[in-house]
Formats: C-alpha cells, sequence, structure tokens
C-alpha cells in the first residue's frame, strides 16, 4: 500500500530541506518535467482525457524565475493532482507556507471542483489521519501567501504536500516553506529476515512450500528451485517459481516468523519474469504477501498483496505490507507464481517496525450470539448497525438450516463504508470471505449471506473447488428467494445469454452471467437430487464422476431438466 511501500523514502528525506524544488527553479525534463514532484491524475469527469494542464511557467512567477502553473478549461476530463512526500515526526506541529495566484477559476459543471493546498497525513495502513486545506480567494486573486497548518497525528507514519486545481481556470503556486516543530522521530525499522540464496542450492529448510491453487485434476505441480545461473545484480543466484499450461497445482513459497499486534511488516523482493501469461482458468496471480495468524495458526484479517505484474521484465522491486492485527501470533511472508511462464525472486528482506495501530482498532463493535459485526464510527448508517447485526443473525441461521449444518462459532462481518475504504484497508475489491478467520468483508447493500455461506461451506463441507458449485451456493443462499434465483436464470435464457453448464464448468471466471447462472443451477441440484447428493460432490476437484456414479448422469446431461425447469419461471 501506498503509505508503508514509501515508508523508507520518507526517512531518508532530510528535515533540513522538507520541500525539494520548492520554488519550481530546477529544470526538468521530458520524463521528470517537474523535479521533486509527483504527477498524476487526481479526479475525471466521465474520461481521462483530455488532460489538464501541469507545467512550469517561466513567464508568471512570485519569485525566483519560474512557478507551477495549472490549467483546465470546459473540454478538460482527466485533472492532473501534483503531490510530494514529506518527512514525518508524530505529534509534530507543521506550517506550510506557500504562494498562490488565481484567474478565472470556476465551477467545472461536472461537481469535482477543487483548489487548494493541502497537507494529508496517513497510518500505516495508508488511512487519512490528518488533513488541512487552503483555498485562494475565487475566482481571481494575485500573489497571496496561504498558510497551511497541522499537527501529526501519534499514529501517522507518511505525510505529504497536494496541490490541485480541477476547476475551469489558472492557478500558478510558487516559493513554498514547510517549517516542522517538535514532535518525535518515527519508530526504526528493523530487519528480521534476509535471504539471497547466495549458498543455495534448493529451497532453504525454513522456507516451506503449500498448494496456493489448483486448476484440475492430473497435471504436474509448479517447478520450485534455486537457479545457479540468474540473480539480481551482484548475485549468483534466485529462486525460481514456473509453471505451464500443464500444470495443475501451483505451490506457495512461505516463511513464518513469531509477530505481534500493531507491528508493521514491510515485505521486499527483487523479481523478474519471462513470457508470465495467464492461460485458460489459471489464476493470474505473480505477487508478494503478508498475512498474519492467530494462535491456531489461522489467518487474521485480509492478506496483503503485491502483484509484480506479467509478461516479460528485468528485475524490479516489490513491496507488499500490513500492520498486524490484534490478537497475531505470527507473520507469514509469502512468494506465489500460478500462471504459465518463469519468475525469479532474489534479495528478499522482510522489516518490523513497531508502534503503529492495530488495523480496526478504533472501529465500533457490535457483538451478538452469532456474529460480532465491525464498522467505523463515521460509517453513514452507523445508527442502522444494530438492526443490520440481528440480520446478520437470522442469515447465518438460515444458512445453517439450510445446509444442515452447526456453526456455533462467530463470524465477524466488516461493513465498509464503499469500495474505497474497503481497497485501503484490505488491498482487496470488496465483497470476499476469509474462511479460515471466520470473517467476511462486505457492505452494507451487498447480499447479506452470500459471503457467509463461504465461510460456513468451507468450514463444514469442504473447499468448493469449482465456481459452478462453490460459488453457485453462495448466491443460492444469499438471501434472494429461490423463485428470484430461477426468475433471473429464466429471463438470461430467454435472451440467449444464460451460460452453459459446460462453460460455467471449464470457464465461470470468464463468463459474464457466471454467478446468477451458477446459482440457478445449484438450487436446480439441491431442489431435485437433496442436499446429501450436493454434500458429496461440493468438495471435489473434479465431480464429474462422482456425479454420473450417484445420480447416472453427467453435469452437461442435467442441463435439459434445469432449463425445463426454467420455463416455470418465464
Amino acid at each position: 500500500m501506498l503509505a508503508t511501500i514509501g515508508l523508507l523514502a520518507t526517512l531518508a528525506v532530510g528535515a533540513d530541506d522538507p520541500i525539494q524544488n520548492a520554488d519550481f527553479e530546477t529544470r526538468g525534463s521530458k520524463g521528470n518535467p517537474v523535479p521533486g514532484w509527483v504527477i498524476e491524475l487526481g479526479a475525471t469527469n466521465g474520461a481521462k482525457v483530455p488532460e489538464s494542464t501541469v507545467e512550469v511557467d517561466r513567464d508568471v512567477r512570485h519569485g525566483g524565475r519560474s512557478s507551477l502553473h495549472f490549467s483546465g478549461d470546459g473540454s478538460t476530463r482527466g485533472w492532473l493532482i501534483v503531490k510530494q512526500r514529506i518527512p514525518v515526526r508524530p505529534g509534530g506541529r507543521y506550517h506550510l507556507r506557500s504562494w498562490v495566484k488565481a484567474q478565472g477559476v470556476v465551477p467545472n459543471g461536472f461537481g469535482v471542483d477543487n483548489c487548494y493546498v493541502a497537507l494529508l497525513f496517513f497510518d500505516a495502513e495508508g488511512s487519512v489521519v490528518g488533513k488541512r486545506y487552503t483555498v485562494p480567494r475565487l475566482p481571481d486573486s494575485d500573489w497571496k501567501e496561504l498558510d497551511t497548518r497541522l499537527t501529526a497525528t501519534s499514529n501517522a507514519r507518511e505525510g505529504w504536500v497536494y496541490v490541485f486545481l480541477s476547476m475551469i481556470g489558472d492557478l500558478w503556486i510558487d516559493d513554498l516553506e514547510l517549517e516542522i516543530k517538535g514532535g518525535e522521530e518515527l519508530p526504526q525499522l528493523e530487519t528480521v529476515l534476509e535471504e539471497d540464496f547466495v549458498k543455495a542450492r534448493r529451497l532453504p529448510s525454513k522456507w516451506k512450500k503449500e498448494v496456493g491453487a489448483t486448476n484440475g485434476t492430473g497435471g504436474r505441480d509448479s517447478g520450485i528451485e534455486v537457479d545457479p545461473e540468474v540473480g539480481a545484480e551482484g548475485s549468483p543466484r534466485s529462486l525460481k517459481l514456473s509453471g505451464d499450461a500443464d500444470t495443475m497445482r501451483w505451490h506457495m513459497v512461505k516463511r513464518e516468523l513469531k509477530a505481534a499486534s500493531g507491528e508493521l511488516y514491510r515485505f521486499r523482493a527483487l523479481v523478474k519474469a519471462e513470457d508470465v501469461h495467464q492461460e485458460g482458468v489459471q489464476y493470474s496471480n505473480l505477487h508478494l504477501s503478508v498475512a498474519f495468524l492467530d494462535r491456531r495458526g489461522e489467518t487474521l484479517g485480509p492478506v496483503k498483496f503485491a502483484q509484480a505484474g506479467t509478461g516479460t521484465f528485468d528485475w524490479k522491486e516489490v513491496v507488499a505490507s500490513g500492520v498486524a492485527p490484534e490478537g497475531t501470533k505470527k507473520v507469514r511472508a509469502g512468494i506465489f507464481l500460478s500462471m504459465s511462464g518463469a519468475a525469479w525472486f532474489d534479495d528478499l528482506l522482510l522489516q518490523r517496525q513497531e508502534g503503529n495501530d492495530p488495523p480496526y482498532s478504533d472501529w465500533d463493535t457490535i457483538e451478538t450470539k452469532k456474529v460480532i459485526l465491525r464498522y467505523s464510527e463515521s460509517h453513514p448508517a452507523a445508527k442502522q448497525m444494530k438492526q443490520y447485526a440481528l440480520r446478520l443473525d437470522q442469515a447465518k441461521d438460515e444458512i445453517c438450516r439450510q445446509l444442515e449444518v452447526e456453526f456455533p462459532e462467530k463470524i465477524t462481518v466488516f461493513i465498509y463504508k464503499d469500495d474505497d475504504e474497503g481497497q485501503m484497508l484490505t488491498g482487496a475489491n470488496l465483497d470476499f470471505a476469509n474462511p479460515g478467520g471466520r470473517a467476511v468483508h462486505q457492505k452494507l447493500n451487498s447480499y447479506i449471506a452470500h459471503e457467509m455461506v463461504h465461510v460456513i461451506a468451507h468450514t463444514r463441507l469442504g473447499n468448493g473447488q469449482t465456481g459452478i458449485l462453490g460459488e453457485g451456493v453462495a448466491v443460492w443462499l444469499n438471501g434472494q428467494t429461490p423463485a428470484a434465483h430461477h426468475r433471473r436464470a429464466a429471463e438470461l435464457l430467454l435472451k440467449g445469454e444464460l451460460p452453459s453448464v459446460a462453460n460455467l464448468i471449464s470457464q465461470f471466471r470468464s463468463e459474464s452471467a457466471g454467478y446468477p447462472a451458477s446459482g440457478s443451477f445449484c438450487g436446480y441440484l439441491l431442489q431435485a437430487h437433496g442436499l446429501e447428493f450436493f454434500k458429496q460432490i461440493y468438495p471435489l476437484k473434479d465431480p464429474s464422476a462422482k456425479l454420473k456414479e450417484l445420480v447416472g448422469e453427467s453435469f452437461e446431461e442435467m442441463e435439459k431438466g434445469w432449463h425445463e425447469e426454467l420455463q416455470k419461471y418465464r
């Protein structure tokens, strides 16, 4: 995540010169037009182009020879923001002075109206923990000094200066000056693990491997070997992971160490790839990961991933990081490839930083007999959460009734304000379940039961290894009525958009209507053949043979009966 990935760079900035190129006098280049500053897309009006203009202006300036000029008009759709990382001293008092000039700055008509200089602080998980914006007089003002003052919170781990215009008109900024008084030094990063494979002939014994993904039965295991001929600069060897279209079992390489809640772990490696690409039903993974485990060895909270990309590329740094939640006993650093091609890993480094707030430590908690509901106190529906917790209880009871299982363990349900908050805190797209941690991550308007089905079914029925059954049963029991599921599938059938059963089996993730189709098909199986039959085929990697044995039909042969059932719902 942004905040922790950049932590070392933050520590390296000198406190005597907190802002680089503060007067925009340093000459830029084509690849680096404003040295010391990052330029990126800050907002869009339905498209990314045309972009606003950000340029060094040699004609208009407050002092010296130049200033930084922002400009946009009625045709602008992508608005550029300029920012710079600054040193962080928790508890420090920050005073940013900047000279700003505005000309004809008016709303753009799309509601994305920003014109400001800002200070922002983030914690180790990337959440905003402090922000202060100052705005010049609009629509016009001659050069005027703006004061932006903010005290860094005790959990601040990364700081930024932002300058942004997403309104029609022109903005100039010049001669920034940042003063930092008081505060404390950031906790130091301590190295707890280094691995360069220099002396290794095979995977070192302290590193373990486990199956991280399967694409079916038969086939081969992915390759794991120390490569004596390929290494990062100055290194003779590296660890090589590889596979191809015939690989069915993909192994993750992992290392576990003792850890405690509130500790930040930063796992870094140099990665090189050759023709890494996804084939068929392969999972698209080439990543580093950081996971936290409780005393039972089960995962706590979401795993933090850093994807390295695909294709062919030379050595580059990849970093995954996260803060250990409450109850953490171990940290697991992992590397993984589950696509065709080869990837090399070298100069692995795991670092620890103490003194951070565990994730969700400031979230509110409602605990019922069935679930533990977590949500931020700023959630717009905070007053509705007690009622929602009771609905979760009812949904969990209904899942257990439908599956004829008992699940006395409480499920922790994290409710996020929106996808952005979910991505910020988990590093993944909502919604998803963590069966091992008995937790689900979703929004208030998500189907209330879908992710809880994954937790309960995985724990009591086994790992649903096919999309048609694993996701299908979660859709079927997501809180909607059976008729609603079949009506949706009947609509797709009428339009000629209902995936075939064969495609749901072989390429579930590629089917745009895979979820509603599989939900209806699972419901048909349960209604036609009963729960005990379903439980026997649910956890199988390849349930086809067992299906034929039990009912004398293959999945594909059941399609006709399913379609006939759907005719009742047209």
